[in-house]
């Protein structure tokens, strides 16, 4: 027994050991050549891949390619056993598919196909050898010429139309994600079914009760045909190692049941076709019948035919649809200028879509073209040598091809190559744009080979082109696509397929996008200016004339300065559009000074009042820079009284007392060790104490040197920084509704958000109680002036409460980006500082540490040319929007009249005319002595009316005088006490933040402080 045993395991070892020889017996092939390549192991030869599994022969064959590229034009490799060439050289590529064509006529897969066993798929050209080839190439390539082609592209419009009907109903009945790969397959298959058949296979039908159909017979038909060739690859491996599996069994490269089922198609067809003399159809049927007609083909031969159609229009057209949707969702920017280019396509060809004009969309091909290159069909090609010849190597060793030897190209690797195309993992279409040589310049050096190339390139490959063109096009017209969260985020490619697919499948969501009713709507008005004949900038559809204000790319005061300065010297005005509404900007000073003074009865309004609803929001509603010219009235009798200058003398006690905080906080933050601050987030701690004590009489703490009161979301701080942040949020949605003003009958955003209108509300009632309660109190703050109001016009809690917040607003975020860029620029400009310092330790009563008051402020003249220099550069408000109230009649600089009527909105842009150099000279530059008396002062400015920053006239900004004198006093403190440098993270130049309605340097401003 045990001696049995030791011969059946002889038996074993021997086997394994035959097994070991036979599929290593070839693996010193490359070594006595002495080419160069990877370490093959048995069985997996070089390519892993392609027995485990485990992931895509192609990151197999990429792997030889980066370890090699840079040492050899050609490796040789294993496919399991069996010794292949494996090129790495573009040119050697080119050499193989078109300069040597003829050593290399045939595919590696003529060499698996049995075509008695398979008459129909040995006859694909794809499969043929090279002498079949030529003859079945002559019977196919004249059905797939241009005008061929041209000829069934109606088939493929109407097919598109099919298309666009199923996607809506998808999204109409509530689907919102769709397997793009299966759609595209849908489409293909209808399209390939009408042109090859001359049937419709229903692939988009809806039923009677409104419902999509599964998988029609022909479809279902088509999917099996392709998946059976997955496996007839598997097949064709095993037997590559073991050739003895050919005898034993065989698997078809297309099954039994679809030949069956495509030859009874078929027949049909012809029977149809041949009874319908009339039919003057362009399509691939017709040229089989003609083509049996002439040459007598048998029907058998048809299908072949048909089913190369197949195989080139169904399966890989639908992967290259289906990933050049994938790519366009992933990059909405690229799908919006596809979608552009689409739109003003049919703007421009009364909404024809023809074959012609697919390819006067140079965008979409450049889209197809990358998709092609990302996720190449086929992505790699066996070529077999048929005729001897000769390959030279980077080492100067040459080797001897023999026919039958098999050669590699690695499609995928060439088109990841870092070396000719940059970011290869990412979509970049403008890479094929014709002004950086297009398509060709890739494919003269030999590394975009998508469909092959030379006298084999792929048949079908201008039907694959077209019908996904138009696919493509039909989609990004009339939906919008994002990638749902199923999708992988990469590019890893499914290992089970030997067309290329992205890994776990493509899902995106979709939702219709009425494009054209949409673009009639927000064009609507384009022609507006034109004829009345009023210049302007031409409109961008959705952008109107304000590009930032929809992609948030740069703040919106720098398209109103682009159009200032293309216009302010040939017009006093212009025409131009927010999004789809007209508007008026206002370019010439005297002109402005009219609507905000002279004829300020014209334009009581500010485009604010339009905005808010009041019954929805009380207290933000009866903020005065809001209201209604009549309520505008009153409530400004109402506030003017505590804002004047005697009441803000009253208060200054106050402000003398945080400054001093002020102070003490940064000489406590420097001894802690902090040399940098973020100085807008102290000028709001500074500016959030004195509005807190002023205004509610109480101390927030923002300055307390054991405390950080910016860790509790209900301080004031946090609530005041809320508040504003909301307000930004607030101009959004108010720029969404003026595209779509039905938004606001089922959505509704607030200026200030509920928590904080609730917060200060409740704040504003128990201030309000307790100074009552209070019989001795002598402060003479804002607080004391509602309580007093109260007692006499019984105003409510919710009006004081409105009242506090406008002097929050005025005096909180407005007060600190004073503050803030001021001592910015004076960091900048250290002789600047100097001089400033020097006039305050000069007053005499300013000595180093004297007491500041409220009469001192007005004797530091260069305190106030600072702070005016500052509200010029970094106007904290840099536009306005005034309402027309009244008709009135502007003339503009070529006589035309423009009659301004109610509800017209002008424009002014304060930002440009603060930085015009006619009017300020180094407009960028801090030059506080422009404001000096002796040179005019501010008023030489405000007369010329080019200087706003507060506005004019009688709705200027009724805190300006608080907040003037808040951020003096600050200024003061800290120039006084510190000297200032700008740390490295603060940009160099004025270059304002996108992300907010009120000015703010972009990125921050960070200044390093030291005491003095």
């Amino acid at each position: 027994m045990s001696q049995l045993l030791l011969y059946i395991l002889i038996l074993f070892i021997s086997l394994i050991l035959a097994l070991y020889i036979y599929l290593t017996w070839h693996f010193n092939h490359w070594i006595k050549r002495k080419i160069p390549g990877p370490k093959p192991f048995p069985l997996f030869g070089t390519f892993p891949g392609m027995v485990n599994a485990k992931r895509n022969f192609i990151y197999d064959l990429d792997e030889v390619y980066r370890q090699f590229k840079n040492k050899a034009k050609f490796v040789g490799v294993f496919v399991t056993r069996n010794p292949q060439i494996m090129i790495l050289d573009p040119e050697i590529c080119k050499d193989i598919l078109i300069t040597n064509f003829k050593s290399f006529q045939d595919n590696e897969s003529s060499q698996w196909m049995n075509r008695k066993k398979e008459p129909i798929s040995g006859s694909n050209p794809f499969a043929l050898p090279a002498a079949d080839w030529k003859i079945k190439r002559a019977e196919i390539v004249p059905a797939m010429t241009m005008s061929r082609i041209k000829g069934m592209f109606s088939i493929v419009e109407a097919i598109c139309k099919k298309l666009n009907r199923y996607l809506k109903h998808i999204v109409e009945s509530g689907q919102t994600t769709i397997d793009a790969k299966d759609i595209a397959l849908h489409f293909t298959g209808e399209v390939v079914a009408d042109v090859g058949w001359g049937i419709e296979a229903g692939n988009f039908v809806i039923d009677n009760d409104n419902h999509a159909k599964e998988d029609t017979l022909f479809l279902n038909m088509s999917k099996q045909l392709i998946a059976q060739t997955f496996n007839a690859f598997k097949y064709f491996f095993i037997a590559g190692i073991f050739p003895i599996v050919r005898y034993l069994v065989y698997v078809r490269f297309f099954p039994e049941i679809t030949d069956r089922f495509f030859l009874q198609l078929t027949n049909s067809a012809l029977q149809i076709r041949k009874s319908n003399a009339n039919s003057n159809r362009q399509d691939f049927l017709q040229h089989m019948m003609e083509l049996q007609q002439k040459k007598g083909i048998s029907e058998t031969e048809i299908v072949a035919h048909q089913l190369t159609l197949l195989f080139d229009g169904f399966e890989t057209s639908a992967t290259l649809i289906s990933h050049c949707l994938l790519m366009l969702a992933r990059y909405p920017e690229k799908q919006e200028k596809l979608r552009l280019e689409i739109q003003q396509h049919f703007e421009a060809h009364a909404n024809t879509f023809d074959f012609d004009e697919l390819v006067k969309l140079p965008y979409l091909e450049q889209c197809l073209a990358e998709t092609l290159r990302i996720f190449t069909p086929l992505p790699y090609m066996a070529k077999v040598c048929t005729q001897p010849c000769e390959l030279l190597n980077n080492d100067g060793v040459s080797l001897q091809l023999q026919p039958g030897d098999v050669c590699l190209i690695p499609l995928y690797s060439l088109h990841h190559d870092e070396e000719y195309y940059t970011q290869p993992e990412v979509f970049l279409p403008e890479r094929f744009d014709e002004e950086n040589g297009g398509i060709k310049k890739y494919k003269d050096m030999g590394v975009y080979l998508p469909f092959g190339d030379g006298p084999r390139i792929c048949i079908g490959m201008k039907f694959g082109l077209s019908q996904a063109k138009a696919a493509v096009a039909e989609v990004i017209k009339h939906f919008e696509l994002t990638v749902n969260e199923r999708t992988r985020k990469d590019n890893y490619q499914a290992a089970d397929g030997f067309i290329i697919g992205l890994d776990g499948g493509i899902f995106l969501d979709i939702k219709a996008f009425f494009i054209f009713g949409l673009y009639v709507y927000l064009t609507w008005h384009f022609d507006y200016w034109i004829k009345i004949k009023i210049p302007g900038p031409k409109p961008r559809v959705l952008y109107g004339t304000f590009p930032g204000t929809i992609d948030g790319k740069r703040n919106f005061i720098y398209d109103l300065d682009e159009i200032y300065r293309q216009f302010k010297n040939k017009a006093k005005f212009v025409g131009v559009f927010m999004t789809r509404s007209p508007q008026l900007m206002i370019l010439d000073p005297e002109l402005c000074k009219e609507i905000l003074i002279a004829n300020f009865k014209c334009f009581q309004e500010n485009e604010s009042s339009i905005r808010t609803d009041r019954v929805r929001e009380p207290i933000s509603g009866s903020n005065p820079f809001v209201l209604p010219f009549d309520e505008w009235k009153v409530k400004r009798a109402e506030i003017v009284p505590g804002v004047t200058s005697s009441k803000i003398k009253g208060m200054f006690p106050i402000i003398e007392n945080v400054c001093t905080k002020f102070r003490q906080y940064l000489k406590n933050e420097i001894k802690k060790g902090t040399r940098t601050f973020n100085a807008k987030e102290v000028a709001l701690k500074y500016t959030g104490d004195v509005v807190a004590d002023v205004v509610w009489g109480i101390d927030a703490e923002n300055l307390s040197t054991t405390k950080d009161v910016s860790q509790e979301k209900s301080s004031i701080f946090n609530m005041s920084k809320t508040m504003i942040a909301q307000n930004f949020h607030a101009f959004n949605y108010y720029f969404i509704a003026r595209i779509f003003p039905i938004i606001r009958r089922f959505y509704y955003v607030r200026f200030f958000p509920e928590i904080t209108d609730r917060y200060f509300t409740k704040l504003s009632r128990s201030a309000v109680e307790l100074r009552q309660a209070q019989e001795n109190n002598s402060r003479q703050d804002f607080l004391q002036y509602m309580v007093d109001l109260k007692e006499k016009k019984y105003i409510s809690d919710t009006q004081i409460t409105a009242h506090n917040l406008t002097f929050l607003f005025d005096g909180f975020e407005t007060s600190a980006t004073l503050i803030s860029h001021c001592l910015l620029l004076l960091a900048r400009y250290p002789l600047a500082q100097q001089k400033l310092r020097q006039e305050i330790q000069q007053h005499h009563h300013l000595v180093l540490n004297s007491t500041l008051n409220f009469d001192d402020l007005v004797k530091l003249p260069y305190l106030e040319q600072c702070v005016a220099e500052t509200l010029r550069i970094f106007t904290p408000l840099p536009f306005m929007a005034k309402v027309c109230t009244q008709p009135c009649e502007f003339t503009n600089n070529d006589g035309v009249s423009l009659q301004i009527q109610p509800g017209d909105i002008c424009l002014i842009s304060l930002h440009s005319m603060h930085h015009d150099e006619e009017f300020f000279p180094q407009p960028e530059e801090f030059m506080p002595e422009r404001f000096a008396e002796e040179n005019g002062g501010t008023k030489k400015y405000k007369d010329m009316g080019v200087y706003l920053p507060f506005g004019d006239g009688p709705r200027i900004c009724l805190g300006m005088k608080f907040a003037l004198t808040q951020a003096k006093a600050a200024i003061v403190e800290v120039i006084k006490h510190f000297e200032l440098t700008v740390n490295e993270r603060t940009r160099q130049d004025n270059y304002q933040s996108a992300d907010s309605f009120m000015s703010g340097l972009d990125g921050g401003i960070y200044l390093d402080v030291k005491e003095l």
